[in-house]
């Protein structure tokens, strides 16, 4: 562990993102593989978020929920 990564490690701070407080080593991304094999690194998404428009939402608005009121 470097002296910068000691002090990392220690210090209340978040951590940026990759950061590691060890030499040489760094975070793996969020939805990603990491292979290390004979010294190569090899890093692979197997999953991502996509945003777009819906393609399931119903042809009119939703109502609120109940959509009577309730009788006593």
């Amino acid at each position: 562990m470097s002296e910068e990564g000691l002090l990392q490690a220690l210090s209340p701070r978040l951590v940026t993102p990759a950061e590691t407080p060890v030499t040489n080593m760094r975070e793996v991304k969020p939805g990603h593989t990491v292979l290390v094999r004979d010294g190569h690194v090899t890093e692979r998404c197997y999953w991502r978020l996509e945003s777009g428009p819906r393609t399931d939402s119903p042809t009119r608005p939703w109502r609120t929920w109940p959509s009577t009121p309730a009788r006593a």
